[in-house]
Order: structure tokens, then sequence, then C-alpha cells
């Protein structure tokens, strides 16, 4: 296990609460607002951002996080 989660904001909270809304509840939006204040928030992005797993993790959506994986690839190009 990553160290870092020990740290995180998120620790001890429903997974569910990290799971893509298609609600229109703003469930997206409480996810989010938990990985703004987190400490570890660019650790957890670091880490999500090559796990193929479609949660909210480090401020971003699995989409999000593609786009600025795309952005990354074309910026070492």
């Amino acid at each position: 296990m990553n160290k870092w989660r020990d740290k995180a904001a998120c620790k001890g909270m429903e997974a569910s609460v990290f799971m893509p809304d298609h609600s229109g509840k703003g469930l997206e939006a409480r996810a989010k607002d938990v990985c703004e204040g987190c400490p570890v928030k660019s650790d957890c992005l670091e880490h999500y951002m090559w796990v193929n797993d479609r949660v909210i993790a480090g401020g971003l959506t699995y989409r999000e996080r593609q786009a600025l994986k795309r952005l990354r690839v074309k910026a070492m190009v």
C-alpha cells in the first residue's frame, strides 16, 4: 500500500463518494472538494494517472486525467 494514502483527506470515506456521478446531483463536486484540501493530492494524482480506474482521484475525473496525460505526452514530443 502507498504510504501517502495514510495522509489522504479521503481516508476512511466511502469509496462510492469518488465514483463518477451521472445523476446530476453534484456528487462529483463533493469528491473534488475533498481532494482540493488534501495534503497528498499530487501523490494521488500521479498514482491514478497510470491506473485505469474511473474514480475521481487527485481532484480529477478519469476523463480529465486522460486529457492531462495526452497533454503531457504531447509536451514531451
